[in-house]
């Protein structure tokens, strides 16, 4: 799960002309939601994994 993390944080800090700043401004905000939940896996429920899938293969898809 600290792999997903560091590779949402490593996108925030590209420098893309065409990168999406809604999107980066919606997963800064996913993470300061959800910034307990990311360093205890005892907070993190189906709902917090499925999201963090999502913005995963949303980045995923914009570094292609």
């Amino acid at each position: 799960m600290k792999k997903n993390i560091k590779q949402m944080i490593d996108y925030l800090h590209l420098i893309d002309p065409t990168a999406s700043d809604e999107l980066k401004l919606s997963l800064l905000s996913w993470m300061w939601d959800n910034r307990y939940k990311i360093d205890s896996k005892q907070l993190q429920d189906d709902k917090f994994k499925f999201e963090l899938l999502g913005f995963l293969k949303l980045i995923t898809k914009r570094s292609i």
